[in-house]
């Protein structure tokens, strides 16, 4: 929290579905199939809640408790990018390279290794999408 605001990853981790949302409300003549989106993601990692062995566990707050931040925006930036999908279906592309750790977005410690992340990343179905989608 920094004078009143919030990050906005708060509100909406992956923000495409809002954006949608606004061109509908700006533009309430224009069909979806005329709208594009390309989602930057800040990359990616499966979440996987580690249950210690005990795979009939009966979690409570206690052991759900460190695993509910991640799981929150996780679950909603998912949720989100399934919903524009379905909305917008070859009108929408989403990059968010899959990272090799979870990897907090305020470690400064792990650019080098970011940067080598960006740098294997596969770009041929974003510039795909940009040749075809965008600039039609």
């Amino acid at each position: 929290l920094h004078d009143g605001y919030t990050d906005g990853a708060v509100f909406a981790n992956n923000p495409s579905l809002v954006a949608v949302a606004k061109v509908k409300a700006h533009f309430p003549r224009w069909k979806l199939a005329h709208v594009r989106v390309l989602s930057l993601g800040t990359g990616s990692f499966p979440y996987n809640a580690d249950l210690q062995g005990d795979e009939n566990a009966d979690w409570g707050i206690r052991q759900w408790g460190p695993h509910l931040l991640d799981i929150l925006t996780d679950g909603s930036s998912v949720n989100v990018d399934m919903n524009v999908r379905l909305l917008l279906d070859q009108g929408y592309h989403r990059l968010d390279p899959q990272l090799p750790w979870r990897i907090s977005i305020d470690n400064t410690e792990a650019l080098d290794e970011l940067l080598q992340v960006a740098a294997d990343v596969d770009l041929q179905g974003t510039l795909d999408f940009l040749e075809n989608k965008w600039s039609s």
